[in-house]
C-alpha cells in the first residue's frame, strides 16, 4: 500500500512539474541567452575562441564545437574557421562559470 501511494505521489509530483514546464531539460534550457552583435576582431581555432567587438564593447566567446555557425556559402553547417576577422557577426551566448558561450554565430551580411 505505502509503495502505491509513493508512486502515485511521483506521479503527481512528475505531472506537476511538468505542467509547470519545471522538467529538468527545460531547467537546463533556461538559462539567460543573450545576443551580441559586432565585427570579429580575432579567431583562435586553437582554443576555439572568438573576440567580437561592438561600438559599446568587446567580448570574447568559446565556441564549442556544436555551436551552430552560419556564414554566406553556408547558412548551416559552417566551421569556425569559415569566419573571417572583419566579419560582422550577431553571437547567441549563455554565461557560466567558464566565461561566455556562443551558441550560435550568424555573419550579419548573409542577404
Amino acid at each position: 500500500m505505502r509503495t502505491l501511494t509513493f508512486v502515485r505521489s511521483c506521479l503527481v509530483m512528475g505531472l506537476s512539474l511538468n505542467l509547470l514546464g519545471l522538467t529538468g531539460s527545460t531547467i537546463a534550457q533556461t538559462e539567460t541567452t543573450k545576443n551580441h552583435s559586432g565585427v570579429i576582431r580575432s579567431i583562435d581555432l586553437e582554443s576555439r575562441t572568438l573576440i567580437v567587438g561592438s561600438p559599446a564593447e568587446a567580448l570574447t566567446f568559446h565556441v564549442p564545437t556544436d555551436a551552430e555557425i552560419a556564414v554566406k556559402d553556408k547558412p548551416r553547417g559552417a566551421k569556425l574557421d569559415d569566419l573571417m576577422v572583419g566579419d560582422k557577426v550577431e553571437v547567441k551566448y549563455t554565461a557560466d562559470d567558464s566565461g561566455l558561450i556562443a551558441h550560435r554565430i550568424r555573419v550579419l551580411d548573409l542577404l
